[in-house]
Order: C-alpha cells, then sequence, then structure tokens
C-alpha cells in the first residue's frame, strides 16, 4: 500500500479548496445576475403598463382623440406584439432554430381564458359602477392564492398572508371612494367571472412556461397570433355595443394614428414584461406589484396632471406600499427557510477522508 507525502495532500486539498470556492464565486454571480434581472423585468412591467395607462387616455378619451373601442385596440395590441415576436425569434433570439412545442389543448384553453379575461373586465367595467369594479380587481389577489394554494400547492406564510391584507386593504382605500353603488345580478356575475379568468389567465401563464419548459417570449409567440384573431373576430360587435358606433367609421388623422402606434409598442413591452414575470414568480407577486401602477398612475396624475390627492388617499398608498414591503420581506424569508431546509449536511469525517487519499 502506497501513501501520498504530506506535501501532496495538502496540494489535492488546497485544489479542492479553490475549486469549492470557484463554485461557489459562479453561483453567487449567476444569483446576482438573476436578481439584476428579476428588478429589470419588473420595473419594465411596471413602467411600461404606467405608460401605457397614460396614453391610452389620450387616444381613447374625450378630451384626445376619442378612439372608444377598446376590444379593437386589444386585437392591435396583439397583433403588433405577434409581429415583435417573430422579429424577436428569428433576428434576436439566440436559439434562432429552436422551436419547442406546446399541445394544441394548451394553447386553445389559455387563449380561450385569456380572451374571457379581456371581454369579463370591458363588460364588467361597462354594467357596473367603478368601485364595484375595483373592489372584483382586488378579489384577483385571493382567488390567486386559493388556486396556487389548492392546485400548484403553494405555501403561504402567515406573514405574507397579513402582508396581503394590508396591500388589499391600502388599495381598495386608494381605489374605492365610494361604496354605494346598484349593480344587477348580470353585473356580479360578469365580475366574478372576470375576477376568475383573470386569477387562472394569470396562474396558467407561468403553469404552461414550466410545463413545456418555455420561456415567457416563446409562450408568447405561441398565444399572441390566436389571441389577436379571435379579438379582432369579437372586437367590432363588442365595441358597438359598448360605443353604439362601428370602428370602422372612426376618422383617423396623424396625430391619432401616431398615438394608436405608441400605444401598441407600450403594449408589447406590457405583453413581453408580464409573459417573462409569470414564468419566474408567482401570480400572486404579480399581482401585489400589480397594484404599484395603480399607486403611481394616481401620483403621475396629482404631480403631473393637477389631480387631487385626498388624505384617504394617501393614507391608502402608504399601507399599501408598506404591504408590498413586507409582503417581499416575507417572501424572502421563506423562501430562504426553504432553501436551507433542502440543503443536505456536509460531513467531513476523518476515517473517510484518510481512506480516500489512500492509494
Amino acid at each position: 500500500m502506497k501513501y501520498r507525502s504530506k506535501k501532496s495532500i495538502s496540494e489535492a486539498n488546497g485544489a479542492l479548496a479553490n475549486g469549492a470556492s470557484g463554485q461557489g464565486g459562479d453561483a453567487k454571480g449567476a444569483v446576482r445576475k438573476r436578481a439584476i434581472e428579476n428588478a429589470f423585468f419588473w420595473a419594465l412591467n411596471v413602467g411600461s403598463s404606467v405608460s401605457i395607462i397614460m396614453v391610452n387616455k389620450q387616444l381613447m378619451g374625450s378630451s384626445g382623440y376619442d378612439f372608444s373601442f377598446a376590444t379593437t385596440l386589444c386585437a392591435m395590441h396583439y397583433f403588433v406584439t405577434s409581429i415583435w415576436t417573430v422579429i424577436q425569434a428569428r433576428f434576436l433570439s439566440a436559439n434562432k432554430g429552436v422551436s419547442k412545442g406546446i399541445g394544441y389543448a394548451d394553447l386553445v384553453i389559455f387563449t380561450m381564458v385569456a380572451d374571457l379575461s379581456i371581454i369579463s373586465l370591458n363588460t364588467s367595467l361597462q354594467v357596473n359602477a367603478v368601485p364595484f369594479y375595483q373592489i372584483a380587481k382586488l378579489g384577483i389577489i385571493p382567488c390567486t392564492c386559493m388556486v396556487e394554494t389548492m392546485w400548484l400547492k403553494k405555501v403561504l406564510t402567515k406573514e405574507m398572508v397579513a402582508a396581503l391584507l394590508i396591500v388589499m386593504i391600502g388599495v381598495s382605500i386608494v381605489t374605492v371612494t365610494e361604496l354605494k353603488f346598484n349593480t344587477s345580478a348580470f353585473g356580479v356575475v360578469v365580475a366574478l367571472m372576470s375576477t376568475f379568468c383573470s386569477t387562472m389567465q394569470q396562474v396558467l401563464c407561468g403553469y404552461y412556461q414550466k410545463k413545456n419548459s418555455l420561456t415567457g417570449s416563446e409562450l408568447l409567440r405561441k398565444v399572441a397570433p390566436l389571441q389577436a384573431t379571435s379579438i379582432a373576430v369579437m372586437a367590432p360587435f363588442m365595441d358597438y355595443n359598448v360605443s353604439g358606433k362601428w370602428v370602422t367609421n372612426y376618422e383617423w388623422s396623424l396625430p391619432s394614428a401616431s398615438c394608436l402606434l405608441v400605444s401598441c409598442c407600450f403594449a408589447v413591452l406590457v405583453n413581453v414584461s408580464q409573459f417573462l414575470c409569470l414564468g419566474r414568480f408567482s401570480a400572486v407577486s404579480y399581482q401585489v406589484v400589480g397594484h404599484a401602477k395603480t399607486i403611481l398612475v394616481l401620483l403621475i396624475g396629482w404631480l403631473c396632471f393637477g389631480g387631487v390627492l385626498s388624505s384617504n388617499q394617501a393614507v391608502g398608498m402608504t399601507l399599501a406600499v408598506t404591504g408590498m414591503i413586507l409582503y417581499g420581506v416575507a417572501g424572502m424569508r421563506a423562501k430562504t427557510k426553504e432553501q436551507s431546509s433542502s440543503v443536505l449536511p456536509v460531513t467531513h469525517g476523518n476515517g473517510d477522508t484518510a481512506r480516500a487519499q489512500l492509494k
């Protein structure tokens, strides 16, 4: 039996230590890179969502270009998004020749759910008072929690649930200024449908990405053309029912067409960032950050357009932002605890080490 010298043993141990430290450095670099990407995608989603709201107010408002055809505008958004996904896949993607598949049934289900979400939200805004419409949108958070817990087996800690309640209370104070409203049974059904379909659209977006090993851009490239076509078929009739006018009778001008083009460009950023975020985070997290858009819109309106910010709204904003921060902290704690519990302990047995060093 032959023994290694002390020098060779120390050199081997040094090489192992350097390899371990190198792997640790690579892991830290990967974590840092992903954190930067996550922050960029969140910022892109929030920024583009707030921007498109401002542009659409000018495009659709009576004091702007009075393009009162919301469903047609949504179809145009998806058509332009479809064009962008083709350009991105052909010229900007690193895997130009690779096309991952997704089942036809999954495509049909996702498209139907997404279309129903858009249609029910527009119809709810049409038949219900704004406060009730906002309450239905707030219902997306508890509905999403229930779906992810029961179906995807995700766990929410007590701290996360408490933070979500603070967010919902704050946003409700901000958006629901008048709780006295009248609504019909049909309005209630439509509002409930909008809540459920919006929840499922966001949950399925992340679920199908993981199920089919797709990125957000790849899934969007599959579903955007189907959504654009299906919505475009229904859009003229739905818009006529809302506005009493046909979209073909709209009188275009260069400024209104330019505003429409800007809206479509922002829609591409919204759709791309939404699919990327839902592929990386839970639908609940997306909803929490999504309410930051409401806060930003109100603040921008107050600062730039002479809006009125009441004391109740200021309190609501403070509560909402506090809840968002607490939810982020609670989520990080839960993730750290989960990761630490899943790491196996490393043992350094002298006997095993000695035997491994024997030759």
